[in-house]
């Protein structure tokens, strides 16, 4: 039991070490941000950190220990809303017109643009190991997109004009939870891909 104590208290000391660099990264160069943060994400294992902005730029932290692995100045029109990392690879951004934005870390790069509906972007997740992101908007409409290219391949509509919250578990688990109505649910992931398709 000695053992298992130790390793669970060096768990813990690890995490909150990581997010006391997480904290003091941000704090140290907020300074060179264009504009306040909006949303933030931070992936499983805690080396990648992405940041939106209101001013439409991303900024992305590698392994929490230096600065800008790069910026991308306004690639949104308007407020980025959510952002989220997939295959610790690409960094996806939804913005308050509905546009989303999908930017290759290796390359440092805007990959895909693709313009909005209108409807604000209320939350994102994706799939560490496969490249979909899932996406939640102000309209109630839940869909899924590949992320390498940008297509749209599956749509649900929860509730019109309910805006939604989502929330990847596990890697298996999609929470998804409502604005106004405070209905939520669980979703295996694999049967919420099934049922979109």
């Amino acid at each position: 039991h000695l053992a298992q104590d130790d390793e669970k208290d060096d768990a813990i000391k690890s995490r909150l070490a990581c997010f006391e660099r997480c904290k003091d990264l941000i704090r140290k160069s907020t300074f060179m941000l264009a504009s306040r943060i909006s949303c933030i994400y931070v992936n499983q294992s805690g080396t990648l950190a992405a940041a939106g902005c209101e001013n439409g730029s991303v900024s992305v932290w590698r392994d929490m220990c230096s600065v800008d692995v790069f910026i991308s100045n306004r690639c949104h029109s308007v407020e980025i809303s959510a952002v989220s990392i997939c295959c610790d690879e690409y960094v996806i951004t939804g913005a308050n017109d509905g546009s989303i934005c999908v930017h290759r870390l290796s390359s440092k790069s805007l990959m895909i643009a693709r313009d909005g509906d209108g409807f604000a972007i209320t939350s994102m997740t994706s799939i560490s190991k496969i490249p979909l992101a899932i996406v939640g908007n102000k309209n109630g409409a839940m869909y899924v997109f590949e992320v390498d290219s940008g297509e749209c391949v599956g749509s649900l509509v929860l509730n019109s004009q309910d805006p939604i919250d989502l929330c990847l578990e596990n890697e298996d688990i999609v929470f998804v939870a409502s604005r106004k109505s405070g209905a939520a649910a669980l979703y295996p992931v694999l049967d919420l891909l099934r049922n979109l398709f």
